[in-house]
């Protein structure tokens, strides 16, 4: 478990502030803890506990390191009994009430009952995040909290169903319990715990767009949107969902400025924006342009002679498209931790999903 590892590093720091007498108040209490009869093992790991709960208080008071209460802490060791592994329990405890709600949260969807998923994981959610930053926050030299990045946490944890998933799924399943504001505000709040550098945050940016379209927030949903695009203007979730919405509206005329503000009839497939082939299809057959629909089609079906080429895949998976004026059923989708499509053998996130 996490816990383990997290202990290990802070007997690491322990021995490194031991080591350099830096602060010198470390070294003193270590020898008076094994003059009062505690093994070099027992002080280290009593100092660790302490150092653990400054640790703590600096990332969640955003405040620099406290030498002197450090020093006070570390002086009421010699006197009072002070379990470390109390402390380590604490977090053992937590976590085990996450991996639980994890399966139970699970066993809901398969069960089609996502208003008790939410219900269960909302229970859960602070633990979760507080476990986030006790075990991933890390502090740069200057002071800064260095956030983890979702897509690693799954290497370093035990869930059954992993973290990165699972959190994409409390928001589909948001959604799926029409709990708009809910699912704006948890996009919101994992946008903020993780940092986003390797993996991106759009499906969570999508889903906020998509949340205010659904709260008929049509003017709000378009600002989300064209903002995004400001910072990004090749992002294509964001130009897909956009026009989804837009779409969804029934605002053809709209959806049609842009689809060819952004997408345009001179696009060409990449293997990776093939989607804004289908959005642009799915735009021109809604407004009854048959000729532009057929350009569209004639990409997508260029696509997908290029698609069975270049992928090995089983015969099955390559039927008929589904166009977006048809209903949609969603398909599996490919995680970074799942095994790559491609049969390599790797994960997808260290395959084809680079």
């Amino acid at each position: 478990m996490t816990n383990l590892r997290l202990k290990k590093e802070m007997i690491d720091a322990v021995n490194n502030q031991i080591k350099a007498n830096e602060p010198p108040c470390t070294k003193r209490i270590f020898m008076q803890l094994q003059e009062q009869g505690c093994t070099k093992n027992e002080a280290k790991e009593m100092i660790a506990a302490v150092l653990l709960g400054e640790m703590y208080e600096i990332l969640k008071e955003g405040r620099p390191f406290d030498e002197k209460k450090y020093e006070r802490e570390l002086q009421e060791l010699v006197e009072d009994d002070f379990i470390f592994d109390d402390v380590m329990q604490e977090l053992e405890d937590a976590s085990d009430t996450i991996l639980q709600a994890n399966i139970n949260v699970y066993e809901a969807i398969f069960e089609r009952k996502p208003t008790e998923a939410i219900r269960i994981f909302m229970d859960v959610w602070d633990d979760i995040k507080k476990f986030v930053k006790d075990n991933f926050y890390k502090q740069d030299s200057k002071g800064n909290i260095i956030k983890p990045e979702l897509i690693d946490i799954d290497d370093e944890t035990d869930f059954k169903y992993e973290l990165f998933n699972w959190l994409q799924d409390m928001e589909m399943e948001f959604h799926n319990s029409r709990l708009y504001e809910e699912r704006i505000q948890f996009c919101q709040e994992v946008m903020d715990l993780f940092a986003w550098k390797e993996d991106s945050a759009d499906n969570y940016k999508s889903a906020i767009g998509e949340a205010l379209n659904d709260l008929k927030r049509y003017n709000e949903c378009d600002e989300w949107f064209e903002n995004w695009l400001k910072e990004e203007p090749d992002n294509i979730s964001c130009i897909n969902t956009y026009i989804q919405c837009v779409s969804g509206r029934e605002d053809w005329e709209k959806a049609k400025q842009l689809t060819e503000k952004y997408i345009g009839t001179s696009i060409e497939f990449n293997g990776e924006n093939e989607i804004l082939l289908y959005r642009a299809l799915d735009v021109y057959e809604g407004l009854g342009e048959t000729e532009k629909a057929k350009q569209y089609q004639e990409k997508i079906d260029e696509y997908l002679k290029w698609f069975k080429k270049n992928r090995k895949f089983d015969e099955d998976d390559y039927a008929e498209p589904v166009y977006f004026s048809q209903p949609i059923v969603k398909e599996k989708k490919t995680y970074p931790n799942d095994p790559c499509p491609c049969g390599s053998g790797k994960k997808y996130k260290k395959c084809c999903g680079k």
